[in-house]
């Protein structure tokens, strides 16, 4: 969304105020996209880590090789190298110890363990397989005569799903650059279909852009001039220029 905003300021001359209402987005988000765009170009407009730069909680980095050489080393001599156990010989060479939590985290981070479930009794696995089976019938293959006969896997596909509401969840930005074809249209793929846009014969070999929102397309040349504005028909494999 970030890019498709910026170029459709920057390429189509769209104020920023009609771009925050068309979107649903605040214009100080806007104002900053532009300044990243004009520090980095495009590059400069993708998502950034939001990790802070230091963390005064952090385990020093000089601690933390301490404690994998202290792994290493007992592993080598064929000692216990759990977290307790390192805990113990830290706190005859330094005065502040981590805790047998943090030490954990830090060895399973440098892929020096790997976490085991607690194993489960094998009658629970009876059990499950019985509920299992039992859960498979109830839903899957047992008609309801309160769903109409029909089974509880069967009403549920049938039925509407709730989705995410807000313009960032339900629309999909996105901008591309493309060259009319010989024919004077041009290929676009929306939901894994492609479908062609006309555009006319005159504009044959000319360079566009497509600044796209879901079915929302915009059609503009190098020059910033609009060429043609539509809304996608997914049942049409062709889009003219003249609706018929």
């Amino acid at each position: 969304m970030a890019r498709y905003l910026v170029e459709a300021h920057v390429l189509e001359g769209r104020s920023v105020s009609e771009l925050a209402a068309a979107h649903g987005v605040h214009r100080s988000w806007i104002y900053k996209l532009l300044a990243r765009y004009r520090e980095g170009g495009i590059e400069a407009l993708q998502p950034r880590s939001r990790r802070p730069r230091s963390c005064k909680h952090e385990t020093p980095e000089v601690l933390v090789q301490a404690i994998v050489a202290l792994r290493n080393e007992l592993v080598a001599d064929g000692h216990d190298a759990g977290a307790a156990t390192i805990a113990y010989h830290l706190a005859k060479r330094i005065e502040t110890v981590p805790s047998r939590a943090t030490i954990w985290r830090i060895l399973k981070r440098e892929g020096l363990i790997v976490p085991q479930p607690q194993k489960r009794p094998r009658c629970s696995l009876i059990r499950f397989a019985q509920l299992d089976t039992f859960v498979h019938y109830y839903n899957d293959i047992r008609p309801h005569r309160a769903l109409d006969g029909r089974t509880p896997l069967q009403a549920y596909s049938t039925r509407i799903k709730a989705k995410p509401t807000g313009p960032d969840a339900k629309t999909h930005f996105r901008v591309r650059q493309d060259k009319v074809d010989k024919t004077g249209k041009v290929s676009l793929r929306y939901h894994s279909k492609l479908y062609k846009i006309g555009l006319g014969r005159a504009h044959t070999g000319r360079t566009i852009k497509l600044p796209i929102a879901d079915q929302h397309i915009r059609v503009i040349d190098l020059q910033r001039q609009l060429i043609r504005e539509l809304t996608l028909d997914p049942t049409r494999n062709y889009q003219p220029l003249t609706p018929t």
